[in-house]
């Protein structure tokens, strides 16, 4: 059960620190910006960037395959507990 809630915790963090790149990077974005002058970015055309980053990095794919291997580690973790259960009883 404690490596459930660690490997859960593992991805939630890996989530959560790609999110925040994501935000830095806008961040520095909008400050450079305003630094340059008067430019207008379309927001949609930005979003698109961004999603193309993303793909083009494989993020989606890595987040993919840690979600993949944390289950596998979950299920593993829970076969060794039913293991141990029956060998006990």
């Amino acid at each position: 059960m404690r490596k459930k809630y660690q490997v859960t915790i593992m991805v939630e963090l890996l989530i959560g620190l790609v999110l925040l790149l994501v935000v830095a990077v806008l961040i520095i974005l909008l400050k450079l910006s305003g630094k340059l002058g008067k430019i207008s970015l379309d927001q949609e055309a930005v979003k698109g960037a961004i999603v193309a980053c993303w793909k083009e990095l494989g993020i989606d794919q890595d987040i993919g395959a840690i979600k993949e291997r944390a289950n596998d580690i979950l299920q593993a973790s829970q076969s060794l507990e039913n293991l141990f259960r029956v060998a006990r009883g």
